[in-house]
């Protein structure tokens, strides 16, 4: 396999405090969420997810039609 993102993830937290560990929680940025994280011709990832997973459910009931 490959090695992951290292921006994603942290180190071992078993050397930390239970007070610095909450200084790191309470130090990270928020993430807003009433702000699009993403959006392809305007419309945003939850409502791609939206129109793809309708599209797909049409396409199971007409499978499941013929049979």
């Amino acid at each position: 396999w490959w090695q992951g993102p290292t921006s994603c993830s942290s180190g071992p937290i078993d050397q930390i405090d239970a007070g610095a560990l909450l200084d790191q929680i309470l130090a990270a940025p928020i993430v807003r969420c009433d702000e699009v994280a993403w959006a392809l011709g305007g419309i945003s990832m939850a409502s791609w997810n939206a129109i793809i997973s309708a599209g797909l459910v049409v396409v199971w009931v007409l499978a499941a039609r013929r049979g």
